[in-house]
């Protein structure tokens, strides 16, 4: 059983920021900047075919790139289906 973390990692490449797949690991799956805002958004990788819904909200202190974590009802399903 593989463990989806709450919280998704990113890469940062030269100020861009890209939303990794929590799964496999492949990167780019969306750009993020500091203005980024999203609730309930899906995110389709195309290397495992998985989808995750994210919401991406900004970090304590309102500077840096947005905080993109797993959507709550999402957690437990996705846990299932890993």
């Amino acid at each position: 059983m593989n463990r989806i973390s709450n919280e998704l990692k990113c890469k940062v490449t030269t100020g861009v920021a890209w939303v990794m797949c929590p799964v496999c690991g492949h990167g780019k799956l969306l750009k993020l900047t500091g203005q980024t805002r999203a609730a309930g958004l899906v995110l389709f990788c195309r290397r495992c075919k998985h989808e995750s819904v994210v919401e991406i909200v900004p970090r304590g202190g309102g500077h840096g790139l947005p905080r993109v974590q797993l959507a709550a009802g999402a957690t437990e399903n996705q846990a299932e289906n890993a």
